[in-house]
């Protein structure tokens, strides 16, 4: 992928100071335009590449390399449902999800849904998210 930014050259002295405003953080030096906008190429690089690893921090492995992952809306549902939630009502776009024991979230009516927001609405409804296993000690 290719990305234009602006580059903002002054020149100090014997040096050339590069800028890029896009990019807060990123800047380069050099004694001449090509190597101050070679330095500058490399800081934007870095900084981004820096960005990337702090938003993908968190995340399992295996959604490193695809962040857009999506489940079946029925799987969603199967998982409410087994989990003791009921539909409260249908909307024009929504569903309304209940969990008699903490509260009410909204269900889309997509056919896939993202794992994130999935995620999200197991949380709201106090709910272990799908595919995760909660363990619990059995009093003996």
């Amino acid at each position: 992928m290719r990305n234009e930014t602006t580059a903002i050259i002054e020149r100090d002295g014997d040096w050339y100071i590069a800028y890029c405003s896009e990019v807060p953080g990123a800047n380069g030096q050099g004694q001449t335009k090509e190597k101050v906008l070679t330095n500058l190429a490399d800081a934007i690089a870095l900084v981004l590449e820096d960005r990337r690893e702090d938003a993908l921090r968190g995340l399992p492995p295996e959604g490193a390399g695809n962040c857009r992952r999506r489940m079946k809306r029925g799987d969603l549902l199967r998982h409410l449902r087994k989990h003791g939630c009921y539909l409260k009502r249908e909307g024009a776009a929504h569903s309304l999800w209940c969990n008699p024991a903490t509260g009410v979230v909204e269900a889309p009516h997509h056919v896939e849904i993202a794992t994130r927001l999935a995620a999200k609405m197991c949380c709201a409804l106090s709910l272990a998210e799908i595919g995760q296993v909660i363990f619990t000690r059995n009093p003996t």
